[in-house]
This record gives C-alpha cells, sequence and structure tokens, in this order.
C-alpha cells in the first residue's frame, strides 16, 4: 500500500464459520469502528454485496449478504477478507487515524531519522509496521505504545523507542 492509496477498501474482518443453513456466517476479527447495518453495501473479494441482516454482537456478528444463501456458499468463502469502500467508512474520532496513514510516514528515534514505513501487516497480537531503512534494509516493528510511542499524522512522523530503533543483532 502506498500513501497514495487513501482510496483502498478497509477491512471490516474475515468470513468466519457459517451460521444455521441458509447463507449467514460470523465475522471473526470484526473492526471495532464499523456498526454494521442492513443496507449497507460491503465487499466481497472486491465485489459490492448488499448486507441483508445483522445479528449476533458488536464483536461478533453474524451477516448475511446478498448472493450468499446456502451453508455451502458461506463456507466456501470461509476466511476471505470481508471490507467497506473507504468513501463510506465513517470519518476516524478526533486523535485518531487509519492505520493505513501510516505508510509513507518518515520513522525517527529522537533526531536520528530512520526511514520510512512501507507497509503495515495485519497480525493477531498487533500490526507490524514494515520500514525501509535510510541503508535499505527492512525492519520489522510492532505497532505497539511501547515500540511507537508517538505517531504525528500531520507531520508524517513516527517516532520509536530507542529498543526498536535498529534491528536486532545491529
Amino acid at each position: 500500500m502506498t500513501q497514495s492509496d487513501q482510496t483502498a477498501p478497509l477491512r471490516l474482518g474475515l468470513i468466519g464459520r457459517a451460521h444455521g443453513l441458509g447463507g449467514a456466517f460470523r465475522v471473526v476479527g470484526a473492526a471495532e469502528w464499523y456498526a454494521f447495518a442492513p443496507g449497507a453495501t460491503l465487499l466481497l473479494d472486491g465485489e459490492p454485496r448488499a448486507l441483508l441482516s445483522v445479528a449476533g454482537t458488536q464483536q461478533s456478528p453474524i451477516l448475511e449478504l446478498e448472493g450468499i444463501t446456502s451453508r455451502e456458499q458461506a463456507a466456501a468463502v470461509l476466511g476471505h477478507a470481508l471490507e467497506v469502500r473507504a468513501s463510506d467508512a465513517p470519518a476516524p474520532e478526533d486523535d485518531a487515524f487509519w492505520v493505513r496513514d501510516l505508510v509513507g510516514m518518515r520513522a525517527r528515534c529522537g533526531e536520528r531519522e530512520l526511514g520510512e514505513v512501507t507497509d503495515v501487516l495485519e497480525r493477531p497480537a498487533n500490526d507490524v509496521l514494515v520500514l525501509r531503512l535510510r541503508d535499505g534494509r527492512e525492519h520489522l516493528v510492532p505497532f505497539t505504545r511501547e515500540a511507537v510511542p508517538g505517531v504525528d499524522v500531520p507531520g508524517r512522523v513516527l517516532e520509536l523507542a530507542e529498543a526498536f530503533a535498529e534491528p536486532l543483532g545491529e
């Protein structure tokens, strides 16, 4: 993802196991910032699908999408990403940002320039920043408060803690 990729769809979660005999399914890792509501247009494999019904909880919603009418069809898309167009997503709250906004930011530790964020990997425990260091090496940093104590979105700068500023063994 590049900094200019601000129109890329936003992930809402992954399609989980089928629920019942119809086409309903659970959403695994449902985004806390998105309120699923019937009538919304979601993306499955990049294709728009109308959200027909919502049950379950915000943390573990059970959805029915247009075009998925059987347990077998729901099972066939198990593990696929469920997304929403960036233009259909709510604006981030004050002092919040989209993870994709991190791509292209400069990374530094104190006054020392380290490199640039080239990607953000989604992982179960926490996201991981992929940095391209000034010398061309790639460096992975967990996106946690301990590792990244400062994020200046308008200034396009991340502040890394000293312990995470260099790859291990350096």
